[in-house]
C-alpha cells in the first residue's frame, strides 16, 4: 500500500506557474486545474491559461480541494480559442485587494 501511494505522488507540491487543465465544461465556462490547497491555490486566485506560449483565457479559482481547483472562465482572448485539456495555467502575479 505504501508503494502505491508513493507512486501516485501523494503529497507532492506543484508550482502554481505550472498548472495543467484537467477538465473543461465549455457550456458552463468552468475548468479544473491540477493544483490545490497543498500547492497554495486559494479561492479568488486569478490564473492565465496558455496553449504553448499563446494566451487563451483568464480564469478565477472558485473552489479548491487538496490536489485540484475549479475555476470559472472570466475572459477569452479569442472567441474561437477556448481552454482545452492539457493547456498550461499560470497564477497571475499577486494583486492587492
Amino acid at each position: 500500500l505504501a508503494t502505491n501511494q508513493a507512486s501516485l505522488g501523494d503529497g507532492a507540491r506543484k508550482e502554481l506557474s505550472a498548472a495543467r487543465v484537467l477538465s473543461v465544461k465549455t457550456d458552463l465556462g468552468v475548468i479544473v486545474l491540477d493544483v490545490g490547497s497543498r500547492d497554495g491555490a486559494k479561492p479568488g486566485m486569478p490564473f492565465n491559461i496558455f496553449r504553448e506560449d499563446k494566451p487563451v483565457a483568464r480564469v478565477l479559482i472558485t473552489d479548491v480541494r487538496s490536489a485540484v481547483s475549479g475555476a470559472v472562465v472570466r475572459e477569452l482572448f479569442s472567441p474561437s480559442d477556448k481552454p482545452m485539456v492539457g493547456d498550461l495555467g499560470r497564477a497571475e502575479a499577486s494583486q492587492s485587494l
